[in-house]
């Protein structure tokens, strides 16, 4: 059983990085809550050498229905050149719950001052 719901996962260099995305994900209305996890380490290989260095966990908690609209968000405002950005569905979750993130991803007008808020806030 599907809910149609979603959880994305989105790593950051610093935590100051990590509350812009999430706060402005959830102003935006792309997700209903975004919690940040503090520092974690990522071991990966990017352009032929190992790294790892600690990031900052975002988790999104959104429809699938608005993928492609996080995705366009988080490469719009992340500083990765490639940015770690997955999502896992919500296969299960209390029905009130699920409704809750329905009611709070609808459309947002694009001009108002939550929005504005929001994006001054990752610039």
């Amino acid at each position: 059983m599907r809910s149609g719901h979603i959880l994305v996962h989105v790593t950051t260099r610093s935590p100051e990085e990590a509350e812009a995305l999430g706060a402005a994900a959830v102003a935006q209305r792309l997700a209903a809550s975004a919690q940040i996890e503090p520092i974690t380490t990522s071991h990966y290989r990017w352009k032929g050498a190992i790294h790892a260095h600690p990031e900052h966990r975002v988790t999104l908690f959104s429809r699938a229905a608005l993928w492609d609209a996080i995705v366009a968000f988080v490469r719009a405002n992340h500083s990765y050149e490639l940015p770690q950005i997955v999502a896992t569905p919500i296969s299960l979750g209390l029905p009130e719950f699920l409704s809750w993130i329905d009611e709070n991803t609808s459309a947002l007008e694009q001009g108002s001052d939550e929005v504005q808020e929001a994006r001054d806030d990752i610039d």
